[in-house]
């Protein structure tokens, strides 16, 4: 279950500024269907996350989301998962880490299951190196976007208050 938490956090160059809160990542969901949409928030206790981690794999929409600390990071995430067409990646701060391709859809392999399995574990021991220290790293960003379980999820629209089925400003005017 994901929860809201509201707090003032300080602004520097016209961003929001996470970086003494090690506890703290940027989370963005941009749309995969040709749409411009997407989605800016933070979101808490995800697990540390030095560099950044992004997926197609996010139920039940499958667009990208990316949770980050470092703006340089994402975008390595996600141009890698733009170019072999979807799956799970991993950045460090300064370098590419490892890429799971899963370009059937964003969401399968387009090889065997056993060269899958291989990837796969390469690619939580991947996760787990930058410190997204979770039993299972691969599934810890499928569900921030899983609108139909409460409380509050993210899509490429905003942040969704799934019990009162609307969405939420992330940030004050």
């Amino acid at each position: 279950m994901t929860h809201l938490q509201v707090e003032e956090l300080p602004v520097r160059k016209g961003v929001v500024d996470i970086s003494e809160d090690p506890d703290l990542a940027y989370v963005i969901t941009v749309n995969r269907y040709g749409k411009p949409n997407k989605t800016v928030g933070l979101i808490r206790h995800f697990g540390g996350v030095e560099g950044a981690v992004g997926s197609t794999v996010a139920h039940d929409h499958h667009n990208m989301m990316i949770v980050y600390r470092y703006p340089e990071a994402a975008q390595r995430v996600y141009e890698a998962l733009v170019k072999c067409g979807g799956g799970i990646s991993c950045s460090g701060k300064d370098q590419l880490l490892q890429t799971l391709e899963l370009p059937v859809f964003g969401l399968m392999s387009a090889t065997n299951c056993f060269d899958t399995a291989e990837q796969a574990e390469k690619m939580k021991k991947t996760l787990q190196s930058i410190g997204l220290d979770t039993l299972n790293p691969l599934l810890r960003i499928v569900t921030l976007g899983l609108t139909v379980i409460p409380e509050f999820k993210y899509s490429d629209l905003g942040l969704v208050d799934v019990l009162e089925s609307k969405l939420l400003p992330i940030f004050p005017e």
